[in-house]
């Protein structure tokens, strides 16, 4: 009978301290999953994921990204296109001088002896940023970048520079020539009269210059130049020789013929 009763006693002790260790453990404090955490110390918060942006708070004002600086033209990859390599440009008179872009640099123009390489004069102390034109009257040649002091240039071979501002390079023409009025030679261009048409239809010259005029109809043909009233005839197979010296400057001069709507040419003085 005594054995009973302390066996009794026994098994309830283990039941009491089994519930006493349950009911601890229900109300210990959480441990987040994968996270060591020292006893007595709060619980520390996940971190948020590697390359995950976080949430903006609400409310805050976001930054703006920047615009990109547009970038600047490499004059190295800017190209004199006026004058041409071979031009040649008469004394005394306008010329353009032409780039391919603009450089988004200030820069100055001047202008070396394509021999000696030696500088003869600036044309132009200040280009803009966005310039990409020039036009030159050979009388404006002057001593310096920026003077105002001017000097005189003779016919011969050159060549014009454009100096950008900053450490940049240089870019140059080809190898031109300034040539005196006298020295211009005498350029024709034909023009056939076929199939009851001129052709070209369409001419540009300098003044001074000839246009020849050869019929290669088979009739005689009558054709008007409009500017002044005055007619033509010109037999089949025939030459006619307009000389642009012997007429007033005009911007250009028209021939038509009556008889043939069609036939027109336009003759453009540049």
């Amino acid at each position: 009978m005594g054995k009973k009763i302390n066996l009794g006693y026994v098994i309830g002790g283990v039941v009491l301290v089994a519930l006493i260790i349950i009911l601890a453990a229900s109300r210990g404090p959480r441990v987040t999953p994968g996270v060591s955490q020292t006893p007595g110390t709060p619980a520390l918060e996940t971190p948020p994921k590697t390359g995950v942006s976080p949430e903006p708070t609400p409310g805050a004002s976001k930054t703006p990204t920047p615009s990109p600086t547009p970038p600047v033209a490499s004059p190295s990859s800017i190209k004199v296109i006026s004058p041409s390599e071979g031009a040649e440009w008469v004394v005394n008179e306008n010329h353009v001088i032409a780039w391919s872009k603009e450089a988004g640099l200030s820069g100055g123009i001047y202008i070396v002896d394509a021999s000696t390489k030696a500088v003869i004069g600036w044309v132009l102390s200040n280009t803009a940023p966005s310039q990409t034109s020039y036009t030159w009257d050979t009388r404006d040649l002057f001593l310096n970048r920026g003077s105002g002091l001017k000097k005189g240039i003779s016919a011969g071979k050159y060549i014009l520079k454009i100096k950008f501002d900053g450490p940049k390079p240089e870019t140059q023409s080809g190898t031109f020539s300034l040539i005196y009025p006298e020295q211009v030679k005498t350029a024709t261009y034909p023009v056939a009269i076929k199939n009851f048409l001129f052709s070209p239809a369409a001419l540009t010259v300098r003044s001074g210059d000839q246009v020849v005029f050869t019929n290669n109809d088979p009739i005689t043909h009558k054709f008007i130049l409009s500017n002044f009233g005055l007619t033509y005839t010109l037999a089949s197979g025939e030459t006619l020789t307009f000389d642009t010296a012997k007429f007033p400057k005009s911007p250009s001069y028209d021939f038509y013929s009556e008889p043939y709507p069609a036939m027109r040419l336009t003759v453009t003085i540049k």
